[in-house]
């Protein structure tokens, strides 16, 4: 269980991180980050930048949402 919503992927070429709304690309010509800016944008990047159109990003960041909010953490 956790309260960050954290994806990486890791090719010869770069390394995508995800980490709650914050997207970071390092490739050998340098580190770019960027805010995420809602979950419409989060699903879009899942799907086009990390290639998996079909993970449950809404889900997650629902099931995030509410274990953060949970009062009996």
């Amino acid at each position: 269980v956790t309260n960050t919503l954290t994806l990486v992927c890791c090719t010869d070429d770069e390394v995508l991180q995800l980490r709650n709304d914050q997207f970071t690309r390092h490739t050998a010509a340098g580190k770019t980050s960027e805010t995420v800016a809602d979950a419409d944008a989060t699903e879009r990047l899942v799907a086009e930048v990390f290639g998996l159109p079909h993970l449950p990003v809404r889900a997650a960041l629902l099931a995030r949402d509410r274990f953060v909010a949970s009062p009996s953490r």
